[in-house]
């Protein structure tokens, strides 16, 4: 099965990086689902030094920029608003309404030789989709060409912010250095292992009581 994955759950960190600044709710939940999704990404650097930064930024948007970076374990977020057009919006606003047309970059920053597959490397692929997931789906799509599925679920609990999130690639045949299988005409095992994780809910990704060893083996 050439597939890899990760789940990350923020609990402290969280809260710490929104404590920061007094986000209202619905830019505290995005910044709280980028910051699932850049510890996800960080997660898949191969070198402890490297860094990956997750970028969202518009001109027109109530949201006209939102950044996080992943180093060494270390989550760092920040959102720019503007309060008058965040209040015109309902609280369950789309991710258009939030930021207009803008664009999501994904900067990964690979503390390696060249030749041994390092270098900077940036991404970028327009705000589109219901979700920032769907916008990092569609960038792994286009840039990267790696079939991927991401989740990420935020909810409150006694005042607290809680988050979890999954990353789930298909490989090519080993880790890396080998056919793309999404050139091929169908590839059943991707198939099987997306729909495997696309039935674990919201509810379970934010759960502190589950354990993500447990959400792995309930899973495969």
């Amino acid at each position: 099965m050439h597939a890899r994955g990760r789940l990350v759950r923020l609990d402290e960190v969280l809260n710490d990086i929104l404590a920061a600044h007094a986000y209202p709710p619905i830019v505290e939940r995005t910044l709280a689902e980028a910051l699932v999704m850049t510890a996800l990404l960080g997660a898949t650097l191969k070198n402890a030094e490297g860094q990956l930064t997750l970028q969202a930024q518009t001109e027109n948007g109530a949201i006209s920029m939102l950044v996080c970076d992943y180093k060494d374990g270390a989550l760092r977020g920040y959102a720019q608003f503007d309060p008058l057009r965040l209040a015109e919006l309902p609280p369950d606003a789309t991710l258009f309404g939030l930021f207009g047309k803008g664009y999501l970059a994904i900067t990964f920053d690979r503390d390696l030789p060249v030749g041994e597959g390092g270098g900077r490397y940036q991404g970028i692929v327009p705000l589109e989709g219901e979700s920032l997931c769907a916008a990092a789906t569609a960038y792994f799509a286009q840039s990267e060409q790696i079939p991927t599925l991401i989740r990420v679920a935020v909810e409150h609990v006694e005042g607290r912010c809680l988050a979890g999130g999954f990353l789930i690639q298909h490989l090519p045949e080993g880790e890396e250095g080998r056919e793309r299988l999404h050139v091929r005409i169908d590839h059943p095992e991707w198939e099987h292992v997306s729909v495997l994780a696309s039935t674990l809910s919201a509810d379970e990704l934010a759960d502190p009581k589950l354990p993500l060893e447990e959400i792995v083996w309930r899973l495969f």
